[in-house]
């Protein structure tokens, strides 16, 4: 295809050679400076070339080397981890992009979690890795910024990290320069010396200039790398070259607007017109521009403008898209605004059209909002934001919402504010889904409506919401449900089933936090059972709720079978890292201590751990911390666990049933560490419930008030959950015992033993002494395997003892790792469990193997048995 002057004069068509084949030693030299473990910073103006120079150096660099193109979209941290892991995972097969499950679902950053394994996973590479950050400036999430100066500062010397911005990045910067481990290029040092200048503009123009004229150009343009390409298209024109360089001057921002009139107008129309047209778009391809321009000849289209070099990004690698350079894309799209007022929204909505049938909803959505189209962004997400919302991208979602509101005139359609906050709870933004919920009840909503918006809200349930308010709000919602016909959608998952499955399941889950289990069990059952409950999220949700619910009255058995049931069906519908998961880890971990498999229970609660900090919910924050500490109580007694717990950061506030345990677990502690003095203290200032019941007769016991104990047992009621039913049961015994009364106390203890033994209950007759010890001493007749469990189990506190006998006892972090010996899960999998390298637990394993006199893991195993230590 020939390209013609607007004069109908021939031009010269330059051969394809990309500005990118320009040798610029001087900088691959600066760039090959970055020492492992150290930091690449290209900071400089739009048009200095950062790109195409950072791009040229991975290329002939020798290590192994990824890049990730940054758009607003990655400020939504889930979409930036997957983004990163992806590119690493592209040229480092040993790496799991799966670690990108681990970012945070509950606010702006990364997470702790992620940033973890992200390090350690980057430790374990067994080659070196180059990281390229590219147009970090189009970031505007300050707390992915600060990931990124938690990253600088850890990166391990297997990995070298670039940064590309056009502007200065709030980073701590000052250690690295102190350290060496630092390389700046800056606008100076990318500006194009004479000499490189000349074989860029002979390249594109085709003309060969002598040295006074690329000085002078050089000079002209300040060695601005665009100033420069545009000057060598424009050249491709003119035959006196002394008048063209005359005829420009000024600023980067001058000339580029000089050149660009002089190129663009140079074009034949219809090219000229593809250009305009298509730089609405934040990627190329000749479908997607053929359906923008309406014609059928966007290949050819490309070919001529990659020959006359007009700002065309090659990719780097085969699969990647095509895209205008930032600075000419933004000068073209001046131009069409000027020349054809109201097209670029029609062009972005034709871009619209077609990325949405094609199911790329997020270019897609970018599309219309660049239209100003609010409205359908809304319809969009109504229909089809279930994929964004399964993947956890819901600040991408909210982001997306809060611009449509702006760019709705008059009032805001009651939908727009239904489906923001149901993306702001799913991205757990507490303040801004109460705020948004507010603003909604001020207007004059329909039934269905109102419905929607009580049952979002009594998901903050799930945080903060008193039980009562859920109850009320989940009533609401039930209620109005039975008197409409129709009920507003959101994100793809709503309308009137999901509503009816919220209500019910954050009823459910208002019955947990109060302590009433059972209920809480049925109502998860029920919830189950409702149309929406067969929704994969949905049904881990209430399965996984379910489990815990029954965990903790005591029901292991139909715990475990729920637990593991959500997990499979998790694992089956490629969910297995949804932080709903939580609580079915909870509910296996809570059987796990109950039934003594300490292994197992370190597993669970790592697992939960790993969801609970990914939610950032309190609640959950509070049960893990509960959970942690009494499991932590196995290992190092309750002397070390008490100063644990008051080192931990405890959390001010909870669910009722969560501060109940915690206060009963204080408690304990002091009861079994022989602080009475402070028990009594914390005592008199705690209201009696039954989940404080045992913990008060041990303290009670512990210092000769047996009258105190014989009322906390009076003014306990009696509770249908097997396991409060158990509790009081051993400490009746133990109260009998101490009122002389023998026989009617291993009566007591056999009813609440014969009870246990279907669960295999162990932990209620293990958290009180003082009954451990009428079963000691008065076993009941005919007591069979499951007493001596217990008694056995009792014995395990003296592993404590057993590792202290040890020649040279193991550390926290060892015995740490032990627990997982038994389990099956390789050396691999454990370190990413404790966020270690895999070369880092080998050494730890080395050093286990030594004090306990193994040769490898399974005689390690045998050989901790036999000495008591699990």
């Amino acid at each position: 295809m020939g390209l013609l002057s607007t004069d109908g004069a021939p031009t010269i068509v330059a051969p394809r050679v990309p500005i990118s084949t320009v040798a610029r030693p001087r900088l691959d030299r600066l760039l090959d400076r970055i020492p492992p473990g150290g930091l690449g910073l290209v900071v400089a103006p739009a048009g200095s070339g950062k790109s195409v120079v950072v791009g040229q150096w991975m290329r002939d660099c020798a290590s192994r080397a990824c890049q990730v193109q940054l758009t607003p979209a990655h400020d939504d941290p889930v979409v930036f981890a997957r983004a990163v892991s992806s590119a690493i995972a592209s040229v480092a097969p040993g790496f799991d992009p799966r670690i990108a499950d681990a970012v945070t679902a509950a606010g702006p950053d990364l997470g702790a979690v992620f940033m973890s394994r992200l390090l350690v996973a980057l430790e374990d590479l067994d080659h070196e890795l180059v990281m390229v950050l590219d147009d970090v400036h189009r970031l505007s999430n300050p707390a992915i910024d600060g990931d990124l100066d938690h990253l600088i500062e850890r990166l391990p010397d297997t990995v070298r990290l670039v940064l590309s911005t056009r502007w200065d990045l709030p980073l701590r910067l000052q250690q690295l320069r102190l350290t060496s481990r630092l390389v700046e290029i800056r606008a100076s040092d990318l500006a194009f010396a004479p000499e490189e200048g000349r074989q860029l503009i002979e390249a594109v123009s085709g003309q060969s200039l002598s040295v006074a004229q690329t000085e002078a150009l050089v000079a002209r343009t300040d060695g601005w790398a665009a100033g420069l390409q545009l000057a060598a298209i424009s050249l491709q024109r003119f035959v006196d070259v002394d008048a063209f360089i005359d005829g420009f001057t000024g600023s980067n921002k001058l000339v580029a607007d000089y050149l660009a009139e002089e190129v663009i107008d140079d074009l034949q129309p219809d090219v000229r017109r593809f250009l305009l047209h298509t730089s609405v778009l934040e990627w190329l391809d000749t479908d997607l521009c053929n359906a923008v321009t309406g014609a059928v000849d966007a290949e050819q289209m490309l070919d001529v403008l990659a020959n006359r070099s007009l700002f065309l990004v090659h990719p780097e690698r085969r699969g990647e898209r095509l895209r205008y350079h930032h600075l000419f894309a933004d000068l073209l799209r001046d131009r069409l605004r000027a020349g054809e007022p109201g097209a670029e929204r029609r062009l972005r909505r034709r871009a619209a059209t077609f990325l949405l049938d094609r199911g790329q909803l997020a270019d897609g959505i970018e599309q219309l909002l660049g239209a100003g189209d609010g409205a359908a962004v809304v319809q969009v997400i109504v229909e089809r934001g279930q994929g964004f919302f399964e993947r956890e991208e819901n600040m991408t979602l909210a982001r997306w919402l809060t611009t449509a509101r702006t760019q709705t005139p008059g009032d805001v359609p009651v939908a727009l504010d239904v489906n923001l906050l149901a993306a702001q709870l799913a991205g757990h933004d507490t303040s801004a889904a109460v705020e948004t919920y507010r603003r909604l009840r001020r207007r004059d909503l329909d039934i269905g409506e109102t419905a929607a918006a009580a049952a979002l809200y009594s998901c903050l349930g799930l945080n903060d919401l008193p039980a009562s308010e859920v109850h009320r709000a989940a009533d609401e919602a039930v209620s109005l449900l039975g008197t409409c016909d129709v009920v507003t959608d959101f994100i793809g998952i709503g309308g009137r089933d999901t509503v009816a499955f919220l209500a019910a399941a954050m009823k459910a889950m208002a019955w947990l936090h109060d302590g009433e289990l059972t209920d809480s069990a049925r109502a998860f059952e029920a919830a189950l059972e409702l149309p929406a409950g067969q929704y994969r999220l949905w049904k881990v949700f209430a399965l996984g709720g379910g489990a815990l619910a029954l965990a903790l009255a005591g029901r292991s058995t139909e715990a475990r079978a729920h637990a593991t049931g959500a997990l499979g069906f998790a694992e089956a519908n490629s969910i297995a890292h949804h932080h709903a998961l939580a609580y079915s880890h909870f509910a296996l971990a809570r059987v796990s201590l109950d039934q003594g498999d300490r292994p197992a229970a370190t597993y669970h609660l790592h697992e939960s751990d790993l969801r609970v900090q990914r939610s950032g919910r309190a609640a959950l924050r509070s049960l893990q911390r509960l959970m942690r500490l009494e499991h932590l109580a196995t290992s190092i007694g309750p002397r070390r666990t008490l100063d644990e717990l008051r080192t931990s950061v405890r959390i001010p506030s909870g669910p009722k049933l969560f501060l109940e345990l915690q206060g009963a677990q204080e408690l304990q502690l002091l009861a079994s560490s022989g602080q009475l003095g402070q028990a009594r203290a914390v005592l008199d200032t705690t209201r009696l419930s039954p989940q404080l019941l045992p913990a008060v007769i041990e303290v009670a016991l512990a210092t000769g008030d047996v009258a105190a104990a014989r009322r906390a047992l009076d003014d306990t009621g009696q509770r249908a959950e097997l396991r409060t039913t158990v509790e009081r049961l051993v400490g009746t015994a133990a109260v009998l015992h101490c009122e002389g009364e023998p026989q009617r106390a291993s009566a007591v203890l056999r009813e609440a033993l014969d009870r246990a033994e279907p669960e295999s209950l162990r932990q209620p007759f293990l958290a009180q002494p003082a009954a451990l010890q009428v079963l000691h001493q008065h076993a009941p007749r005919g007591s069979g395997t499951f007493a001596r469990s217990i008694l056995g189990a009792s014995a395990a506190a003296t592993s404590r003892d057993a590792h202290e006998q040890l020649v040279e006892p193991l550390t926290d972090r060892e015995r740490e790792i032990l627990d997982y010996l038994p389990t099956r899960l390789s050396n691999t999998e454990i370190a990413a469990h404790l966020f270690v390298s895999v070369n880092t637990l080998k050494s730890h394993l080395r050093h286990i193997y030594t004090k306990v006199d193994a040769a490898n893991r399974d005689e390690a195993v045998a050989r901790a048995t036999d000495l008591g230590l699990f």
